[in-house]
C-alpha cells in the first residue's frame, strides 16, 4: 500500500466512521484517501439520476432554485479566474447540467464540458451540444495545448487517480494557462471540529482529500504552481441547506436545520447568501 500521490509507504489506517469506510492518511504529504476504491462500475451507477435529487432535479427537468445558486457560485469563482485570464477557450470538467458553462460564456468564454453521467450530460447538451463530451477527460482525446482555463469545481476528491489525472489536464491546458479548483480542504476549521466521525464531506463517492499542503504537492508533481490559495465561499440558501441535510442525513446539522425551519421566515428562506463549508479555492498556472 502506497500513497496514490507521493507514493511513500508511511500511511496511518483511519476509520471514517461517517460512510463506515476505511481510508489512509499519507504522513508524508497529508493526502486523504478511500481504500478499496470503489470498482469503476460502482462509481458510474452512483451519478444516474437519484444523485441529483438532491439538486431538486427529477426526470431531467431542472430546479431554478437550485439553477439560481449554482449558477450563482459559479459567477463567484469565475470573477476570481478573470484576474488571471478574461478571454479563451475553456473547459469545465464535472460540468454536469452546464450551470457553470452557461454563466462562463455570459462572460465571453468559449465553453466546452466534460461530464461523466449520462443523466446531466444529456441535460448540458441540449444547451451546448457536441461541446459537452460525456465520459472521462482522457476519453476525450482533446489535442494538446488546447484551452486557456479549466475549472474543476467539486470534482477532483471524485477522481480515483488524481496524479494521473492532472497529467492529462496539463496535457491539455496550454502553457500558462489557468486551472480552477474547488475541493474539501483536511486543513479546515469543519474537519478539525467534526473530524474522521462526522465531517458532512465524508460521501461514498468522495475518494480522496486534500489540505493546502497535499493540493501544492499534486501541482507541484503535475507541472502546475499555485498561484492562489483561499478559503471557498458558496452562495446558498436557507432552503436550500434544509433539503440537502434532509436527504443526507447528519447528526448534528440535520436537527439543527429542523430547528432552522421553525425560526427563519418563509420571506427568508430563499435569500442568498455567501457561507464557506470547509473547501478551499485554488487556482494554478501551467508551467
Amino acid at each position: 500500500m502506497h500513497c496514490i500521490i507521493c507514493q511513500t509507504t508511511d500511511l496511518k489506517q483511519i476509520s471514517i466512521k461517517k460512510i463506515n469506510r476505511t481510508g489512509y492518511q499519507c504522513r508524508a504529504c497529508s493526502f486523504v484517501f478511500l481504500w478499496p476504491q470503489p470498482t469503476e462500475k460502482e462509481i458510474e451507477d452512483i451519478y444516474k439520476e437519484s444523485y441529483y435529487k438532491s439538486w431538486g432535479v427529477f426526470t431531467g427537468e431542472e430546479k431554478p432554485e437550485t439553477a439560481r445558486l449554482k449558477k450563482g457560485t459559479s459567477d463567484r469563482y469565475l470573477k476570481r479566474v478573470m484576474m488571471h485570464r478574461r478571454s479563451g477557450k475553456l473547459l469545465d470538467i464535472g460540468s454536469a447540467f452546464g450551470y457553470l458553462m452557461e454563466v462562463a460564456q455570459g462572460h465571453g468564454y468559449d465553453v466546452y464540458g466534460v461530464e461523466l453521467s449520462h443523466f446531466s450530460s444529456t441535460i448540458a447538451k441540449k444547451k451546448f451540444g457536441s461541446k459537452v463530451f460525456e465520459g472521462k477527460l482522457e476519453d476525450s482525446k482533446f489535442p494538446n495545448a488546447n484551452f486557456d482555463v479549466i475549472t474543476m469545481f467539486d470534482l477532483i476528491e471524485h477522481i480515483p487517480q488524481p496524479l494521473k489525472f492532472m497529467k492529462e489536464v496539463r496535457r491539455v491546458i496550454k502553457p500558462g494557462g489557468f486551472i480552477a479548483v474547488t475541493t474539501p480542504d483536511t486543513s479546515s476549521l469543519s474537519y478539525k471540529l467534526l473530524g474522521y466521525g462526522g465531517w458532512f464531506h465524508w460521501k461514498f463517492e468522495h475518494l480522496g482529500y486534500f489540505n493546502r499542503k497535499s493540493i501544492e504537492d499534486l501541482a507541484l508533481r503535475t507541472g502546475f504552481k499555485i498561484v492562489e490559495k483561499k478559503r471557498a465561499y458558496k452562495t446558498m440558501s436557507f432552503q436550500y441547506l434544509f433539503d440537502q441535510f434532509k436527504m443526507f442525513p447528519h447528526s448534528i446539522f440535520s436537527p439543527l436545520m429542523r430547528l432552522l425551519t421553525k425560526i427563519v421566515p418563509k420571506s427568508l428562506r430563499h435569500k442568498t447568501f455567501s457561507i464557506s463549508g470547509g473547501e478551499m479555492f485554488v487556482i494554478l498556472k501551467a508551467d
